[in-house]
């Protein structure tokens, strides 16, 4: 049988993380393989996206990413021009996602009539689906600009983990995360009730929606410094300084520093699309829930089609066979020319091939190593504890050991002593955050997850990207 990724090559991974189809697929799928094809004549390269037993994954062979992605960030990421103009199509089509998602909040659902609605859930997802066509061209020139970027250095510094040091310096991103700029605020708040209008979305993730009450923030400011938007200014004058310091160190052209600041501009980008996205989250429910009601299907099954889906289903088409099948596992296969529903068992066979990394594990597995994706202290010791379910309670003061982080990870990932994941790079999000929160971070080690159990005793030695284990539990 052809499998349609080679499982001996190295995957690109995300997730697999708690999620379910509707939340985390459809609008972007659309995007990235067709309106991106018809926009830009680009498209992210063929992929596998699943979902099964309330976890989800999207699977890319590396090879063309890295390809792509540096074709990507020379030809449209590097000219200014052709930046700005992405950054400001993507600026408009965030406004017109806004538009309806304020005209959701006023509109009564439940007394709109059929045909109505139907056209406010597809301007809506054809609005996502543009929203999503513009970061194609940031998120993956990123993975080119990475390896090319790594090229550059290695020509001069010949230490392989010195190089992944000075890539963590000199990406690091110059703006505050949303996460950090909710924060600040927070501190400053002196309207806790105008606070939660405007962040109620904070804990949504692609496994589902809350709507945080006055309380939560009331009670998260109580444990803010005071003065954490100078402690923040601080931070990102230091990162700022460090830059400074690592090219003169190393004699560093401009140029090199140019492409970092790219870089390190494209991850702040992604960061508020992120924003946009868990905002929009709470929208895509109300409308499934006004599906649900007048369909009378739950919000179970409806959780396995996607929004543009649910409009078609409000207009007449049949979707009882999808409904049955995809109780047992979603597949998607995406290319440039087409998007494949796969059968149900389809999927969960692809799944068990792909979904997991399984290493092969020969020797001593008490030392490993990784990418360097943040110093933070340096060398800590610590407990571990695997967490694979970021909505999981966390242990404060453990080593936070998983596959790969996502947005909903950010709160665990301040309670952590260091975090290690199985993949990622510099870019990553594991890096992105753990630089923020200055928190050791060693990613890419691809056993962790595999030899590591909760309470092992570790030494994560963030100098020198080595995990140890001291103890086993």
């Amino acid at each position: 049988m052809k499998y349609p990724l080679d499982p001996d090559v190295e995957l690109y991974r995300w997730g697999p993380i708690p999620g379910k189809y509707f939340y985390a697929a459809g609008d972007s799928i659309d995007s990235l393989f067709v309106d991106t094809v018809e926009t830009y004549g680009e498209a992210w390269p063929d992929s596998l996206w699943l979902a099964y037993q309330g976890r989800v994954t999207w699977l890319t062979e590396f090879p063309p990413i890295w390809e792509r992605g540096k074709d990507f960030f020379i030809k449209h990421i590097v000219p200014p021009e052709s930046r700005r103009d992405l950054y400001r199509e993507w600026q408009t089509h965030i406004n017109a996602v806004n538009e309806i998602e304020k005209n959701i909040s006023v509109a009564n659902l439940e007394r709109l009539d059929t045909r109505s609605l139907i056209v406010m859930i597809s301007d809506f997802y054809q609005a996502l689906v543009r929203y999503w066509s513009p970061t194609l061209f940031p998120e993956m020139g990123n993975y080119g600009a990475e390896h090319y970027l790594e090229e550059r250095l290695s020509v001069k510094i010949k230490d392989h983990q010195e190089v992944l040091r000075i890539m963590e310096i000199i990406t690091a991103p110059e703006e505050p995360s949303f996460y950090q700029l909710e924060e600040v605020e927070l501190s400053k708040s002196r309207d806790i009730s105008a606070h939660q209008q405007k962040y109620f979305w904070l804990q949504n993730s692609h496994n589902g929606v809350r709507v945080l009450p006055a309380s939560y923030f009331e009670e998260r400011r109580k444990l803010l410094p005071s003065d954490l938007e100078n402690t923040n200014r601080k931070n990102l004058e230091s990162i700022i300084a460090r830059k400074t310091a690592a090219q003169k160190e190393f004699g560093l052209d401009d140029e090199t520093m140019s492409y970092a600041k790219i870089m390190s501009d494209s991850i702040v980008w992604q960061d508020r699309r992120k924003m946009n996205t868990f905002i929009s989250l709470h929208y895509k429910y109300l409308l499934l829930k006004e599906a649900a009601q007048r369909t009378g299907i739950s919000e179970t099954d409806l959780f396995n089609i996607h929004l543009g889906e649910i409009g078609e289903l409000l207009g007449g088409r049949d979707f009882s066979k999808q409904l049955k099948e995809r109780r047992h596992g979603v597949g998607v296969w995406c290319t440039r020319s087409k998007i494949e529903q796969l059968p149900a068992e389809q999927a969960q066979e692809y799944w068990e091939l792909y979904a997991q990394q399984y290493i092969e594990i020969r020797g001593d597995t008490d030392i490993f190593s990784g990418v360097i994706a943040s110093r933070g202290a340096g060398i800590v010791r610590g407990r571990v504890h695997v967490l694979l379910d970021p909505m999981q309670r966390f242990e404060e003061g453990a080593i936070l050991v998983t596959t790969v982080t996502s947005p909903e990870y950010v709160f665990a990932m301040r309670q952590a002593l260091a975090i290690i994941t199985d993949t990622g790079g510099v870019g990553s999000h594991a890096a992105i955050t753990s630089r923020e929160l200055n928190k050791p971070c060693i990613v890419g080690t691809n056993i962790a997850t595999q030899v590591l159990k909760d309470g092992d005793l570790v030494e994560v030695d963030a100098e020198k990207g080595i995990v140890r284990v001291l103890e086993r539990a």
